[in-house]
């Protein structure tokens, strides 16, 4: 019995001072905290609100579909010497967008201006070599009718005997040679009339010529047909 209680003496002994010990440790670990220097307070900026607004901005990568989508190409070959927008900006109905090398366009309309203008000029011509051809036809059927008078009459004569066989020959001579340059003037004035309607053929030709060579020079001068954004990405 004494034994058994000498044993549970020590070891509650034992166990206060181990409690002694660590209160000990706690209160010098309280001491060693409570000496050292407080943190300074964190410092806090201050801004003041303000209700405003504020545009967002969003990069998108996509293509463009509008209500008129124009598809614009050149109609003539040549050398690009300008682009006059920039890509993706908006431009309006006229505005010009490229500037295709002109000189070529125009050298072949100053060409064929020059081609109208001598077949204007040949044209000209023609009809004067008509007029004059109809002025010898009718100075040649005068002729051929003052030829005729006189064969009607030396042929009554001649049968009485109040001329010569000779002189009723002359006559004859005479109005068949007048008939024959009517015939060649009416001929000249055939070859007139033609020759003015080739002409005519050939100033309108010049003058289409001219037409396209006009066309094409301003088909150089490429600009945009409606309003709207230009772009090489079209949906």
């Amino acid at each position: 019995m004494l034994a058994g209680t000498l044993e549970r003496f020590n070891l509650a002994v034992l166990a206060i001072a181990a409690l002694a010990g660590a209160f000990a440790v706690i209160t010098g670990c309280s001491n060693a905290t409570s000496g050292a220097t407080a943190p300074a307070p964190p410092e806090v900026e201050v801004v003041t609100v303000e209700q405003r607004d504020v545009p967002i901005y969003s990069e998108w990568i996509g293509t463009l579909d509008g209500y008129d989508n124009a598809d614009i190409k050149a109609q003539v070959t040549g050398y690009l010497l300008q682009q006059a927008y920039k890509e993706g900006s908006f431009v309006k109905k006229g505005q010009l967008l490229f500037q295709i090398d002109p000189r070529p366009f125009q050298a072949a309309l100053q060409l064929a201006q020059g081609q109208q203008a001598q077949a204007e000029g040949q044209l000209a011509q023609a009809r004067a070599e008509l007029a004059q051809a109809e002025a010898q036809v009718a100075v040649a059927e005068a002729n051929q009718h003052r030829t005729q008078l006189d064969v009607d009459r030396y042929i009554p004569l001649a049968q009485q005997q109040a001329i010569t066989t000779q002189d009723l020959d002359n006559a004859t001579q005479n109005n068949m040679a007048s008939v024959a340059q009517l015939q060649a003037a009416r001929a000249q004035v055939a070859t007139a009339r033609a020759q003015i309607a080739a002409t005519n053929a050939a100033m309108q030709a010049a003058a289409a010529a001219v037409q396209t060579a006009e066309i094409n020079l301003g088909f150089s001068h490429i600009t945009s047909p409606i309003d709207g954004i230009v772009s090489s990405q079209i949906l």
